[in-house]
């Protein structure tokens, strides 16, 4: 294994290439198993007999496990390490996801689904902070968008592959096949990931850790961004939670299957989150971040325009900003969190799931009262209180 001899790991380095891809790789595992029933929740009304409310739980149970142990594991790894909390992480999720497609009652699923949650939040909660102290502030931005991006490729790979396998081969085959890979990318990931070597391991003590918890919350230079996350990601859910009942009404009448590609603009997150580093280099932080904002909205607005084609443009826009804006406020949080920077990405990555719960709701019942254009509207509500919020950002001397 390479010496880094105590130095930041350099763009161009053996080290960093190996830390990008495994990191990427392992972003791609988790939320592909994390989003792979998204699109399973219809044969799950019909193999387990349930309705569609109950159907969803499959999703939305990991999700809230995922958001609330992301607190718990930060402080873990200020004890044990960053490399043995991810690699539990990784391994657990890829046995939980091999035991899944033989579960025949849907309680039970939703156990597993619950548990499966709980082990997830080992790689989001402490990966940020990993990259935060290994790699070279200089090349932060770029390493955290390509980290990033294995988020957002496993998340629309995740609902692509399994969504298309099982709606061939039916939904047991369509799990058992993503979870394969999950294996595989899991043993990738074991080697490839070199330990940390600016990590400081910390008594693990209840009181400090709400202690450190509290700091953080209390700190308005991390709290500012914890809100953009939040109101990012509700944006996000919110406009793909909706826009499939939009394009299967008038004037479109589009089948489920057709609409289920629209999930291919998430692969736009891979390209935007690494891009985002060139963006900030143009524009500065601070006005890269507030670009993304203002993108969404006009993102989201473009599609409203009833031409099919706009529609799709105008949500390209938005993952966009989306997918750049987190990584940008993911990384500020990594710069401006003097201590306990996992804690600090636990938090952010609280506030971004609950986010998802939020907006995907409430949008809901915009979407009751005036259709798409209500979606809009909230997600315009959502965008402007994050640029007012990211107006009162000041700049960080230390960047």
């Amino acid at each position: 294994m390479e010496n880094f001899n105590n130095v930041y790991v350099e763009k161009g380095t053996k080290p960093y290439s190996k830390i990008i891809i495994a990191l990427f790789i392992a972003g791609f595992t988790i939320f592909s198993i994390l989003y792979s029933v998204q699109p399973l929740i219809p044969h799950f009304t019909k193999s387990f007999n349930v309705n569609e409310t109950i159907a969803s739980l499959a999703l939305s149970a990991s999700t809230i496990s995922l958001a609330v142990a992301m607190l718990f594991f930060g402080a873990i790894s200020e004890v044990v390490g960053r490399k043995p909390i991810m690699v539990f992480s990784v391994i657990s999720v890829s046995l939980l996801a091999l035991l899944q497609p033989f579960i025949l009652d849907f309680n039970t699923f939703l156990i597993i689904r619950l548990i499966q949650g709980i082990c997830l939040a080992g790689l989001p909660s402490i990966a940020m902070a990993y990259i935060g102290e290994e790699i070279s502030p200089r090349h932060l931005p770029e390493a955290m968008g390509i980290y990033i991006s294995g988020n957002a490729f496993g998340g629309a790979f995740g609902r692509i592959f399994t969504g298309y396998i099982s709606s061939i081969y039916g939904y047991q085959i369509g799990l058992i096949s993503i979870a394969i890979l999950s294996v595989i990318a899991t043993v990738i990931f074991i080697f490839l990931l070199p330990s940390s070597q600016h990590f400081k391991k910390q008594n693990l003590s209840i009181k400090s850790l709400l202690t450190s918890y509290l700091n953080h919350l209390k700190n308005i230079k991390l709290l500012k961004p914890f809100m953009i996350g939040f109101l990012l990601l509700g944006c996000n859910i919110a406009a793909f939670n909706y826009i499939g009942f939009a394009l299967a009404e008038e004037p479109y009448h589009l089948h489920a299957s057709v609409i289920s590609f629209v999930y291919l603009l998430f692969l736009i997150g891979m390209i935007s989150s690494i891009l985002n580093a060139k963006l900030r280099l143009a524009l500065g932080t601070l006005n890269a971040l507030k670009f993304c904002i203002l993108t969404l909205i006009f993102g989201i607005w473009f599609t409203l325009i009833p031409l099919l084609p706009f529609k799709i443009i105008g949500l390209a826009f938005s993952v966009y900003a989306f997918f750049s804006g987190h990584a940008i406020a993911s990384s500020v949080v990594t710069t401006r969190a003097e201590d306990h920077k996992a804690q600090a990405s636990s938090l952010y990555l609280l506030f971004y799931y609950i986010g998802s719960s939020v907006g995907g709701t409430l949008a809901g019942i915009f979407y009751s009262f005036i259709q798409w254009p209500g979606v809009v509207i909230m997600i315009t509500g959502f965008m402007s209180i994050a640029f007012i919020i990211s107006l009162t950002i000041k700049q960080n001397k230390k960047n």
